[in-house]
């Protein structure tokens, strides 16, 4: 995929903005339930500091271990950012309900993530940064540059588990780093 100059521009200044918000740690655990005589795993979750009810916007789900942060996966949500981590962390404690699938989550637990052996932590930019973000660059919400944002960001910041299938024209071997010009 080719990428546009301006189009490079909003997803350095995006990602400039993730860079400089904190961590939310991520607090989950796993609680049974006696549903019709049996024992149902139900997940317990919290953020801190909280993601406000209705948030919108491109979150990030990391992994640490051993000193190490990954992340896992970008995603964008126009209704609700904590509900789409939610399921995320419902998926790798399988604690989904039958109708509800992370893939991302599904290949992380695959590797051997999870709550007993990783700390998590996630990043959460809303909309409104974003598109005061665009307007410096003349770049309109509805324009096709604020599609796929999640896609290209997670490229960018090697996020292990989106399913970004293309290379972004001359960054194939691209740092965010040399991305960025830092």
């Amino acid at each position: 995929m080719h990428i546009d100059a301006k189009k490079k521009l909003l997803i350095t200044e995006i990602v400039k903005i993730g860079l400089n918000i904190p961590f939310q740690s991520v607090k989950a655990k796993i609680i049974y339930f006696n549903e019709n005589g049996s024992l149902e795993p139900r997940l317990s979750m919290s953020f801190s500091p909280n993601i406000p009810i209705n948030s919108t916007g491109i979150y990030t789900i990391y992994a640490s271990k051993d000193g190490i942060d990954e992340c896992l996966y970008v995603g964008e949500s126009a209704y609700c950012v904590s509900q789409r981590i939610r399921r995320f962390f419902k998926e790798l404690t399988g604690c989904s309900n039958p109708n509800e699938t992370h893939p991302a989550a599904t290949k992380a637990k695959e590797n051997g993530y999870s709550l007993e052996s990783h700390t998590f932590k996630v990043k959460w930019i809303p909309w409104p940064s974003i598109i005061e973000a665009a307007l410096k660059f003349d770049v309109k919400f509805d324009d096709y540059f604020m599609n796929n944002l999640d896609s290209e960001i997670s490229y960018l910041v090697k996020s292990k588990y989106n399913c970004t299938t293309y290379m972004m024209y001359g960054y194939s071997a691209a740092t965010l780093k040399d991305f960025l010009g830092v």
